[in-house]
């Protein structure tokens, strides 16, 4: 801002980080706390907090100085002004420590908010900005959230790193994911989005994150002593943002946090890539800070520069439309239109072009460029709703190119569906469904967590890949149409594992295109594996609307499970095929009476409602009643009788299979103790209890009806029981004596809120003094089920039962219906007794609020049945296509006098460029061609044009081999990369050694040359000219060498690390002896009791370093490993051909957070014994680490083989013995053995020992002429 004398003057910014080291000196004299005329006696009153352990004056971590860096970014310069490294150097600063070096605390954190608030209790002492170079995990967490939105009610600009937890969708962390967080991503030199850095889009509504982009990777800056270069993060951008904003306030102080943001806003330089290619989108945000447009927009001044950059030629040629015609209509819906369009030059605009029979002209829907660049890319328009209809209609894609050329597709007719009809829809989701849409982690492919496929590879489910987010997301069927149904029902294969009681997946059905919604099923907790789902659709018969079913899954907590997945979706209408028979009916002795069992028969997962059982005693069989489940108590019977049985499976459509088999059994001698079905009074039960709801008489809600006759006790007989309940009914006094066997029997119904509200059987034996608890209830099952529980540890007792019920704070539901009540026993031996599976009675621990079943039933109509409101109508016309003087230049503009430039739109090779006023010299550059430069006068206010024709630079070719020095043999494999131009794609050799580099620009270059197990090398002076071929021959070395492995740790594994979030790791600086090959990494890896429940998923990555020993460039990208715990690891780098003789990093990433990651072993090692080698990856950037000792990752790695030397005896000795004691060195770490050779024989063999030799060798008469030779030793 020199221009512009804008410095940041007159504003203070605070941070909340690891700390600040306030000594530093391109930090210490803009601290507000410094004291220049007494610096020992600075004051940190205002200026300084620590909330994590109180020290009185500013510092930072000299392992991880985080804040110290950040500051340098925001603020940095040395004091005699040269060494700017901060973006506002006038600014003042002061700073809240809430990290240690494994994270901060949420109550650290508040704490340094507050402070920001209001230093030490004085708001007029609170920064004007506030930077925060931190977040959480992923997801909807409103924590903090009040404190940002203080912040900006106190006027305090807040803002935030997006986070790390690239490149994932929806991965900006909280709090810079909330709506009135400013989060910054990061990108490269290049301006291209860093892989690490987190995406959108926003998980709040109308909400845009990332909100705008700055410099994240290879960042230099301030660290304790010096400065340090490298680090890598959003860290690293937010304070790009944080200085930005300064200077904006130092120009006028009056500017609100929202005012700040919209200049930022709308002076950001639109960035694209072929994945995100429309501004604003889910990686950079509205773009890249433009810290000298957002100034300059506020302080007069600015004219603009503006026109094209072109080269000579025309465009002549249309582009080309690659087109799947739309097929699978549904009325009523949105259809989406794709296309792939390219051309030789740009693709300028596309569009779709649509009619029907019932309008007289087209409707034109511009398409969207969702992938690709100018040349190439996918277009996208969507059909609005209320323009299908099953009349049909036609359209065609049209495309234009920068010379105006113009592309048709065919005309395509397209029939509409009305929706899919039952008895002729399946889903099976082995392909991608449909007219199903998805919202929020709905999504469909193959699982890589949760239950496998029902059938095939693939599913649908909430996040196929973890937990769901904390949101709601809905799944939308595909249209139904029941016009012409009298019965319908969907079926479908599910599995669920939501959080109790907290997250619910919810069934919905619509027949107003979801204008409104009913809840038709319901559940939460866990299934048992995968469940039949039965969506009964029978009200929505004859709908002369399509009829819709969502599947939502309601979240309400930071706390969540594997989510909810379907498969195999059948729409059935009428049907008449019954299902199966039960298989493997038995029957046994009971204390009850009989006991029956049975298997459900195969293949009627989807169909299946309940079983009929039927008894014969002699001629003929009598239905006696029905289950649900695969067991049934038959307790009307006689001792010593005979009775015979059989099954049948009844489906959902009232079809009744084939009989079981037939099974038989003698009933025993049983007594009864108590009976009554509470028909004609309340069977001598009394309620009693807290809050009690409880009730005898005929029921009108749950059931809507008793089991056997018409009364009930229940908890409420037309309404839900109570909150905070805690009630009962308990029984007369029983007798149990005079038998050997006693059990209860009951009928009961219950919707109860599952893991939260219970229904209990509890028993005294002391006159109610005490109760003991048999039995346990919950869960939201709605229909009758048969209860056994066995009395026997009370036999020859007097007792009492109860039911109890016990409800929590919120949320209830119908209850608990209790009927025929019967206490048995017998003193016979039976085959079947029941077994009481205890009571375990634990809540989750989870904080719960009230449902919103109103949000639950509002969710929005499925996207796709938007309205088209304002048509655009145009008539085809054939307009003469007019003459450009060009062809577009992807080019940059400078300004040389000042630095300022902007890039060119590579479609048409426009530009425009605000700049202060004065004449300067504007020069256009593009690869390829040579610079242009031009004198231009900018006036303020004005427009000011200047185009430019740019010339080509002729290209050659550079055509070669490499071959190896020893033997001239060729060398496959090799890498030949031309420094100067790395855009040109690398030469690598074939197997006769040759290599080719086309479009090489006309110049002088040096080409750098590798081959795995060799010298790199490189040839400088290579020629190129244009349009010629340049010859060349390459000579590597090779790299003959011997296995070593560079170890820093003592081998025993003391303790074990994990960081909390994801993309952060463990890292080992290693230096190897001489020149090397890297061939891999050994890693230990601690077990499973830490983390809990961990992982053994991570990634590996190596990084160069420079002179100083400082990370540079990745040798090696991360890749994914899967390692084993409690264990050695051997990771293979051999394929890398790394050879270095400098300083290298290995490092752990976590592909998860740290409760879900495998943990790297330490060995805690003190004192000299620690080597101070070990570093933490947080952020990109290496932070040194020696509390733990030395992290366990070694290097494996070899180092040359150099040839013996022969020391003594000396060239041309003579002698007249007949031995000579020969001496010399080689490598010191080889274990080898040295060959002596005299005149080409094998003369001794002796073994190295600590790199010397020494060996009597036999002599010849004559000339004898001695060589060493050396032969590692193999393992």
């Amino acid at each position: 801002m020199d221009d512009l004398g804008i410095t940041g003057e007159g504003v203070t910014v605070g941070i909340i980080d690891s700390g600040t080291d306030w000594t530093h000196e391109a930090l210490q004299q803009n601290w507000r706390g410094y004291n220049p005329d007494d610096p020992e006696n600075s004051d940190p009153y205002g200026n300084w907090f620590d909330a994590v352990e109180g020290q009185d004056m500013p510092y930072d971590l000299a392992s991880q100085p985080h804040g110290t860096h950040v500051m340098g970014t925001i603020l940095g310069q040395d004091p005699d002004g040269d060494n700017k490294i901060g973006v506002a150097p006038d600014t003042e600063w002061i700073s809240a420590r809430a990290f240690s070096a494994l994270g901060g605390t949420e109550s650290d954190l508040l704490a340094s908010g507050q402070y920001m608030l209001a230093p030490e209790d004085d708001p007029s002492l609170a920064p004007d900005i506030v930077n925060n170079s931190w977040g959480g995990q992923p997801g909807v967490d409103d924590w903090y959230r009040p404190m940002v939105q203080a912040w900006q009610d106190s006027g305090i600009v807040g803002v935030f790193s997006a986070g790390n937890s690239g490149p994932g969708s929806e991965t900006v962390t909280p709090p810079a994911n909330y709506p009135e967080s400013y989060a910054v991503a990061a990108v490269d030199i290049n301006d291209a989005v860093a892989s690490f850095s987190s995406r959108g889009p926003s998980q709040y509504e109308d909400d845009l994150k990332p909100n705008i982009s700055a410099p994240g990777v290879n960042i230099r800056s301030s660290v304790p002593g010096g400065y340090e270069a490298g680090w890598n993060g959003t860290s690293m951008a937010a304070p790009h943002i944080a200085g930005a904003a300064a200077l904006l306030l130092s120009v006028d102080s009056g500017l609100s946090p929202n005012e700040v943001y919209d200049i930022l806003d709308e002076t950001a330089e639109p960035l694209t890539d072929s994945q995100y290619t429309t501004v604003p989108n889910d990686a950079y945000g509205l773009g890249m800070l433009n810290a000298y447009e957002a100034v300059a927009s506020i302080s007069g001044d600015l004219g603009t520069l503006e026109g094209q950059v072109l080269q000579e030629g025309s465009d002549d040629l249309p582009p080309e439309i690659e087109h799947s015609p739309v097929d699978s209509v549904f009325a009523g819906y949105d259809v989406p239109v794709t296309a792939t369009i390219s051309d030789d030059v740009s693709v300028i605009d596309a569009e779709v072009w649509m009619t029907n029979d019932n309008i007289n002209h087209y409707y034109v829907f511009s398409m969207e460029q969702v992938s690709g660049d100018h040349e190439e890319g996918t277009y996208r328009a969507v059909l609005p709703a209320n323009l299908i209809d099953e009349d049909g209609f036609e359209y065609y894609v049209q495309a234009r190119d920068y010379g105006r050329n113009i592309a048709q597709t065919d005309t395509y007719n397209v029939d509409v569906d009305f929706g899919v009809e039952p008895g002729e829809y399946s889903e099976d989701f082995s392909s991608e469904p449909v007219g199903w849409t998805f919202d929020g982690d709905w999504a469909w492919g193959e699982p890589e967590s949760g239950p496998e496929p029902v059938s095939g590879d693939n599913l649908v489910g909430t996040n196929l890949s973890g937990n769901y987010s904390d949101d709601t997301h809905v799944l939308y069927s595909v249209p139904l149409d029941l016009r012409d149904s009298d019965t319908a029902s969907l079926r479908t294969n599910h599995w669920y594992d939501v959080v109790g009681g907290v997250d619910y997946a919810n069934v919905l059905v619509s027949d107003d295109y979801g204008d409104s919604w009913d809840i038709a099923q319901e559940f939460t907790g866990t299934s048992d594996g995968w469940d039949s789902l039965y969506v009964d659709l029978d009200d929505y018969a004859g709908s002369s609307e399509p009829v819709l079913v969502s599947f939502v899954l309601e979240s309400n907590s930071s706390t969540t499970a594997e989510g909810w997945y379907l498969d195999n979706v059948n729409l059935v209408g009428e049907d008449t095929t019954a299902p199966n028979a039960p298989e493997s009916l038995d029957v046994q002795s009971s204390t009850a009476g009989l006991q029956l069992s049975w298997d459900a028969p195969a293949d009627e997962d989807l169909d299946l409602n309940n079983y009929s059982v039927y008894r014969s005693v002699g001629d003929g069989f009598d239905e006696i009643g029905n289950a649900t489940s695969t067991t049934f108590q038959d307790m009307d019977v006689e001792g010593g009788t005979e009775y015979t049985y059989a099954v049948t499976a009844n489906d959902y459509d009232g079809n009744e299979s084939e009989t079981s088999n037939e099974a038989t059994a003698v009933a025993p001698n049983i007594s009864v103790f108590y009976h009554s079905n509470f028909q004609d009074d309340d069977g001598e039960f009394e309620s009693g209890g807290t809050n009690s709801s409880w009730e005898w008489g005929e029921p009108t809600s749950g059931p809507n009806g008793a089991l056997t006759g018409d009364n009930v006790w229940a908890t409420s007989l037309s309404e839900n029981y109570n909150n905070a309940e805690d009630s009962y009914i308990g029984s007369p006094v029983l007798d149990l004596s005079d038998v050997e066997l006693a059990e209860l029997h009951f009928n009961y119904w219950q919707d109860i809120e599952n893991n939260w509200d219970y229904g209990l059987v509890q028993v005294s034996s002391d006159g109610g003094d005490t109760w003991d608890e048999l039995a346990e209830f919950t869960g939201r099952d709605q229909e009758w089920a048969q209860a056994e529980i066995s009395l026997n540890d009370y036999l020859g007792e007097s007792i009492q039962l109860r039911f109890a019920f016990d409800s929590d704070s919120i949320i209830t539901y119908a209850g608990w219906y209790i009927d025929d009540v019967t206490v048995v026993g017998t003193s016979e031996s039976v085959d079947h007794v029941a077994e009481n599976e205890g009571v375990s009675i634990e809540r989750p621990d989870v904080e719960r609020v009230e449902r919103d079943l109103d949000a639950v039933t509002s969710i929005p109509a499925p996207d796709g049945t938007s309205d088209y409101e304002e048509s655009d109508v145009r008539e085809e016309t054939n307009a003469q296509r007019p003459t450009i003087a060009g062809l577009p230049v992807d080019a940059d503009v400078t300004i040389l006098e000042t630095n300022r430039s902007t890039s060119t739109n590579p479609a048409t090779g426009a530009y425009s460029l605000n700049h202060s006023e004065g004449t300067f010299t504007a020069v256009a550059e593009a690869y390829g061609f040579y610079a242009e430069e031009q004198e231009v006068t900018i006036s303020s206010g004005e427009s000011t044009t200047a185009n430019f024709m740019l010339n080509e630079i002729p290209t050659g070719e550079i055509s070669g081999t490499v071959v190896n020095e020893r033997n001239d043999e060729p060398i496959e494999d090799a890498t030949v990369r031309v420094l100067e131009d790395p855009s040109l794609v690398d030469g690598v050799t074939d197997e006769d050694g040759t290599f080719l580099i086309e479009d090489v620009l006309e110049g002088s270059y040096t080409l750098a040359v590798s081959a795995p197990s060799y010298h790199s090398t490189q040839v400088s002076g290579i020629e190129v000219v244009g349009g010629e071929v340049t010859e060349v021959s390459v000579e590597l070395r090779p790299f003959i060498g011997f296995d070593d492995e560079i170890a820093y740790d003592n081998g025993n594994p003391e303790n074990a690390l994990v960081l909390n979030a994801a993309n952060n790791g463990m890292a080992v600086q290693f230096t190897p002896a001489e020149a090397a090959i890297v061939n891999g990494v050994n890693v230990y890896v601690w077990g499973d009791d830490f983390p809990v429940p961990g992982g053994t998923e991570t990634q590996f990555a190596v990084y160069d370093t420079d002179g100083n020993g400082n990370p540079t460039d990745r040798l090696v990208e991360p890749f994914v490993v899967d390692v084993e715990r409690d264990a050695w690891n051997y990771i293979d780098l051999s394929e890398h051909g790394i050879v270095t003789d400098r300083d290298f990093f290995i490092t752990s990433i976590q592909t998860e957070i740290g409760d879900l990651s495998p943990a790297i072993g330490t060995d805690m090692a003190t004192g000299d014994a620690q080597a101070e080698r070990s570093y933490l990856y947080v952020g990109g950037s290496f932070q040194q680490e020696l509390a733990y000792g030395n992290f366990m990752i070694r290097a494996d790695v070899s180092y040359e083989l150099e040839a013996p030397v022969i020391e003594t005896p000396e060239d041309m000795t003579h002698t007249n013995e007949d031995t000579i004691l020969v001496e010399g060195t080689l490598n010191e770490n080889a274990d080898a053995e040295v060959i002596i050779y005299n005149n080409e024989e094998e003369a001794a063999v002796t073994e190295a020992d600590a790199g010397s030799f020494s060996v009597e060798v036999p002599l010849d008469e004559g000339e004898n002429e001695l060589v060493a030779r050396q032969k590692l030793k193999m393992v």
